[in-house]
Order: structure tokens, then sequence, then C-alpha cells
């Protein structure tokens, strides 16, 4: 694949439109609340507070420890450090929480365009813009995807872990 200067600024274009629709769509979520589970696993979590407790809290066996809704799940240790580094930084301010999500949702997306412009690439051996461009944007706005983005705990969606 041959990169020109039209190429680029056709790939940048593309993920400008795509990180800024997707932002757009997203941003009255930087306003809202901590809900559900977001409680129990975030506001009341004493496994994220400390950043000292990364090497012990993030990954443990399953025991009686456990047994507490407000702790880390050993089986998600990417979703709990993302949860430690957002208190970290913000505390219990839920506007960074859900900046975390927006700004993965976005990367995704752009992953998905990126994706998509590849495999089209390989089979028909030209490079598309226009297809790719309009997949990853129903990806970013498809309903399925809301509840990942706009509340805070499903960013183990996000993350899959």
């Amino acid at each position: 694949m041959k990169l020109t200067s039209s190429h680029g600024k056709r790939l940048f274009a593309c993920i400008t439109i795509l990180s800024c629709f997707t932002f757009a769509l997203y941003s009255h979520t930087l306003r809202a609340p901590f809900i559900l589970d977001d409680y129990g696993k975030i506001v009341d979590n004493p496994d994220i507070k400390r950043i000292e407790n990364l090497k012990t809290k993030l990954m443990y066996p399953y025991h009686s420890e456990y047994k507490n809704f407000n702790r880390n799940a050993p089986g998600r240790p990417v979703t709990f450090l993302s949860f430690t580094l957002n208190y970290h930084f913000g505390q219990l301010n839920p506007f960074g929480y859900h900046l975390v999500n927006i700004l993965l949702h976005i990367f995704i997306t752009c992953l998905i365009f990126l994706l998509t412009k590849r495999i089209l690439f390989s089979v028909f051996d030209r490079i598309f813009f226009m297809f790719p461009l309009f997949v990853s944007l129903f990806f970013s706005l498809h309903p399925l995807q809301t509840g990942a983005v706009t509340y805070i705990y499903k960013r183990t969606d996000l993350l899959a872990d």
C-alpha cells in the first residue's frame, strides 16, 4: 500500500470525523452521576483508593475476600487498574470516569475504521475510505454501544477483560 499525502489527509479527515462525531454523541454523559454498580465497584471500593494497592489488589485468587461486592473482581485487572488511575487523578468526580469511557470508545471506533480499511485493501487491492467510515460510524452510534460508554462500570465491555 503506497502512502501519499492525499491518503494521509483523507485518513486524518476520517479519524477526525469519527472522533468528533463520537465525542459529540456521548458528551452529554460527562455530567451524569454514578449509577447502579458504580457505587459498589467504584465509590465504595477500597481497593481502588490507594495506588499502592496495585500489586496486591488488582490480581488475587478467588477466596472469601471476594464475597464482598465492593471489591475488585479478580478476573478484571485492566478495568480496575483504569478505575484506580481514574481515582488517583480525579477522586470520585464522575466526569473523569465518563471521559475515559468516551475516549476508549473513540479509540476502538478508530481501530474498527483502520481494520475495515485494511481488510478491504487486502481483498480488493484498493484503498477505500467511505465504506470503512460508515462501518465505524455505525459501530460508534449503534444502541448496543450506548451502555458500554455511558455506564461507567461497563468499561469492562470497552476493555473486553
